[in-house]
């Protein structure tokens, strides 16, 4: 493996974690060392995380990582759960999954964006319905409901313990905890207070650990709370007016092609270009510098334009900002006499640490006139949407969907 850069930090990555609890609490270093050994091939260093299932062991079979932190076990000290995709270089990136503060099977993997994919596809079947959090501040991977942080930002506050640091397997490193207990037993011999100063090192290590302990609860509600806020700063309102007024100003038709779909989601809008009886040349020139793809199967070439969603000027605290039964029945009989289609899902819990009730809304409106009027009713709404698709084929049609947000009572 090649030794990577995060946040101008050298950190090891991609690598092979054994479940928590493999090896159990209390067990001694010769069981450690025979657990990595077994290991094909044979790790050259490792590292271990405590989690709440039990120690939990990292391997590395490159040298080059001895004494770098773990990236991986860094993370799953800062967040107790997240999934989080990053970009090491053109066409390389670093996938890591954390539950409970525990790193996934293949949960730390560095690859092209082929196999991440997949791996990707495997975790978010995994991880359905259980609140956990993806990022990805790329938006390379289509993750609608990925937030746009990297590792720098999910592990601010939080160093990287002595714990973290990959150590060599060699029979001396593994009897470093054989040599310590060994120092203890003879301050323990020596008599003289010795029991008193082992009983007061006992009594500060758990008042230390019970202070970590609701440090990194309260870091990890924080956490949740600002990633919920940030959410609802979408003004959602805004944005389908703004969308509105982008797609009636641009050309239905160019260079002997015409528009088919507008499709935005992750603050980007993809827009489908069918042929008449232009080129691909007329296209190229017509579109200029503009990012676009040709799909050679269909002949659609899709273009890609930056459209950020507006922000709320100001916003209430969150605790005030969140619906509660009251505005989930007003937006019930919201629904009921808007234009078009519209369902609301029932309500499901999310979060782990500050838990909230979260609606899907989806609807259909079949012209731009019923699009911004919805955007009008929807204001002050606690909401936030996230795709919009906009058919031009025959007659308009808008496709929204979105989440609703309410109180967990």
């Amino acid at each position: 493996m090649t030794v990577h850069s995060l946040d101008e930090n050298q950190l090891a990555l991609g690598l092979k974690w054994l479940a928590p609890g493999a090896i159990p609490a209390g067990a001694g270093a010769g069981r450690k060392a025979r657990e990595l050994a077994s290991m094909k091939p044979p790790p050259v260093g490792f590292v271990q995380l405590e989690t709440a299932g039990g120690m939990q062991l990292g391997a590395t079979i490159d040298q080059d990582d001895i004494g770098l932190p773990s990236a991986a076990a860094w993370l799953a000290k800062a967040q107790h759960s997240a999934v989080l995709v990053e970009r090491l270089a053109e066409n390389l990136y670093w996938l890591c999954a954390i539950e409970d503060g525990a790193v996934f099977p293949a949960g730390d993997m560095v690859g092209e964006k082929d196999l991440i994919d997949a791996r990707l596809d495997e975790i978010r079947t995994d991880i359905a319905g259980s609140g956990i959090l993806m990022y990805d501040k790329t938006a390379s991977f289509g993750l609608i409901d990925a937030e746009p942080l990297d590792f720098s930002d999910l592990v601010a506050g939080f160093d990287a313990a002595a714990e973290n640091i990959c150590k060599p397997t060699s029979r001396r490193s593994l009897k470093k905890p054989l040599a310590i207990l060994a120092t203890v037993l003879l301050i323990i011999a020596s008599g003289y207070g010795a029991r008193d100063l082992y009983l007061s090192y006992m009594d500060a290590t758990l008042e230390s650990g019970q202070d970590t302990s609701a440090q990194r609860r309260a870091k990890a509600l924080n956490d949740e709370k600002y990633l919920l806020q940030q959410e609802l700063e979408q003004n959602a309102p805004a944005l389908l007016a703004t969308l509105a007024d982008t797609v009636a100003a641009r050309p239905l038709r160019a260079a002997g092609w015409r528009t088919a779909e507008y499709e935005w989601t992750s603050d980007q809008v993809a827009a489908t270009w069918h042929r008449e009886n232009g080129s691909m040349g007329g296209l190229a020139e017509h579109l200029g510098s503009v990012k676009f793809s040709l799909n050679e199967k269909s002949g659609q070439v899709v273009e890609l334009f930056d459209f950020p969603a507006p922000q709320l000027t100001s916003t209430p605290p969150l605790e005030d900002r969140l619906g509660g039964l009251e505005e989930r029945m007003t937006l019930i009989d919201l629904i009921a006499y808007l234009p078009g289609k519209w369902s609301l899902s029932p309500a499901t819990t999310s979060g782990k640490h500050f838990t909230i009730k979260r609606s899907t809304f989806s609807g259909e409106a079949e012209t731009l006139h019923t699009a911004i009027e919805v955007a009008r009713e929807l204001r002050n709404l606690p909401i936030r949407i996230r795709t919009v698709t906009i058919s031009l084929e025959n007659q308009h049609v808008w496709n929204i969907e979105g989440d609703y947000y309410a109180k967990n009572n």
